[in-house]
């Protein structure tokens, strides 16, 4: 589950919503989940449903991701009991007379944990939502290096292509990315900056120590 939310940066609800026929192919050949708004799903016997948020779409994942989910389809959740009663994906592994049922929030939240406990130095700081984040800033660095490779792209082609990946309806939680992912530019830029600068003063006040002289303004 949590390779879904790294690779994709879709939300938990959206995770938890998923079909087992949302894991498929696209026109093209390539593996994809597809996102899907089933609000009052007649298939989905949870009270208090996760929902999806954000727009419709299909989102491209790794070759090695798909397989395993497709493992996890034919050789975990096939032999689960209960599981094959409904079509969502997750299902709730733990014996008991809930067995084999879709995967709840608090499953989810359960699930987490878990994982925290096995490597708490690594995954301490694991949040639901820090997925989404991780995934923005991923997406910020292939932009770049895309832009990098002479295909500069521009402001609104980044924000459209933000906005497709994450189902935004408008403009403005894409551009609350850009603006962090600038933000963050500046700040490693100028603390170069000001570490060279802290290098070349250390430099000159050792000469002046030393009777050299002081360094030219210039290289300050």
């Amino acid at each position: 589950m949590l390779r879904i939310l790294f690779e994709t940066g879709m939300r938990s609800g959206e995770l938890l919503s998923l079909y087992v026929g949302d894991v498929t192919y696209d026109d093209h050949g390539d593996p994809i989940v597809r996102i899907v708004d089933r609000r009052d799903d007649p298939n989905d016997p949870r009270i208090n449903p996760p929902q999806v948020k954000t727009l419709e779409r299909e989102l491209p994942i790794s070759h090695e991701l798909y397989e395993k989910l497709q493992h996890y389809i034919s050789a975990v959740r096939f032999y689960t009991p209960n599981a094959r009663t409904h079509p969502l994906l997750f299902v709730n592994h733990r014996g008991g007379e809930y067995q084999g049922s879709p995967m709840t929030d608090k499953n989810f939240q359960l699930e987490v944990k878990r994982v925290v406990a096995v490597r708490p130095d690594r995954f301490k700081d694991i949040r639901r939502h820090g997925f989404r984040h991780n995934f923005n800033v991923h997406l910020t660095d292939k932009l770049d290096i895309y832009s990098a490779q002479g295909k500069p792209l521009s402001d609104k082609e980044r924000l459209d292509i933000r906005k497709t990946l994450n189902g935004h309806k408008g403009d403005g939680s894409g551009d609350v990315y850009e603006r962090n992912a600038t933000r963050a530019k500046a700040m490693k830029a100028m603390s170069g900056f000001q570490g060279k600068q802290a290098a070349v003063l250390k430099e000159a006040l050792t000469q002046a120590k030393q009777g050299k002289g002081i360094v030219d303004d210039d290289d300050i």
